[in-house]
């Protein structure tokens, strides 16, 4: 089985009940927990494979390390999956989800990575293809909705000073990729996880590279080369290329970078 862990606020209670009910219609493919962090909002949970947890603190990292250790001491869940609680999955892509990486020749897969599309059917975040056996350079770049992990090769928890509550407020997905780092990974195509398209604002972005300066102070070596050239060269090739033709592009990235920094010295 899969274990879906959802650590939610109910930013979107209409759309969390449509997935829950979705992830309801798999009782022999999914166990999921729900863990609610908004005290002010309740959710009405009959399904059978789904279990919702109450929390009185607002901490995303820390609500996801609670579905890790519930999960735990479950022999039937193989995999575990950090979906966010805005995203929607169709029933039938579930199913096929769940064929797909139960099927015997993906066994000696241990990581695999999901394409995040928006209502549209557009890309959001990072354009995933297959990369054969370089699959594990997405690591360094993907969000959470994104991976599913086998269970037994997790060996490190999420940060709890990363991520939604915390005092950097981003870059937890990528710190546990990274943390619980694998080349077994194996891209699925053709398995549609909706998110609604976000705005993303400076300040936002700003945020990341704050987290993301946090996080980089803990890799080793070759991971922070990685995750240099993957993730962290738009920003300084950026500020280079417009610092004499647009001044609004330009201060982006020097906010950016310098957040980055920031972040780097506050480990």
């Amino acid at each position: 089985m899969i274990g879906i862990i959802i650590a939610t606020i109910i930013k979107d209670k209409r759309n969390l009940e449509l997935l829950i009910k979705s992830i309801g219609k798999c009782q022999n493919e999914y166990r999921c927990l729900i863990i609610n962090q908004n005290n002010n909002s309740q959710l009405d949970i009959n399904e059978r494979n789904v279990k919702l947890l109450n929390v009185n603190f607002k901490n995303n990292s820390e609500a996801k390390n609670l579905g890790i250790d519930y999960f735990q001491d479950k022999s039937y869940v193989k995999f575990i999956w950090f979906l966010d609680d805005d995203c929607f999955v169709y029933n039938k892509d579930l199913k096929k989800l769940y064929k797909k990486i139960i099927n015997s020749q993906n066994k000696l897969h241990n990581i695999f990575i999901l394409q995040i599309i928006n209502y549209n059917n557009i890309n959001v975040g990072v354009k995933i293809h297959n990369l054969g056996i370089f699959n594990f350079f997405y690591l360094f770049r993907i969000g959470g909705p994104s991976l599913i992990i086998k269970k037994n090769i997790i060996t490190s928890k999420f940060n709890k000073l990363l991520g939604p509550g915390t005092k950097f407020r981003s870059s937890e997905d990528i710190d546990f990729h990274l943390a619980n780092f694998n080349f077994r990974v194996k891209y699925l195509k053709n398995i549609l996880i909706y998110h609604p398209t976000e705005i993303i604002n400076e300040n936002k972005i700003v945020r990341y590279s704050y987290g993301q300066g946090y996080m980089f102070q803990k890799l080793n070596l070759i991971k922070k080369v990685f995750f240099l050239i993957l993730s962290f060269s738009r920003p300084i090739i950026g500020f280079i290329c417009f610092y004499f033709f647009n001044t609004i592009k330009k201060r982006m990235y020097k906010r950016r970078i310098v957040a980055f920094i920031r972040g780097f010295m506050k480990y």
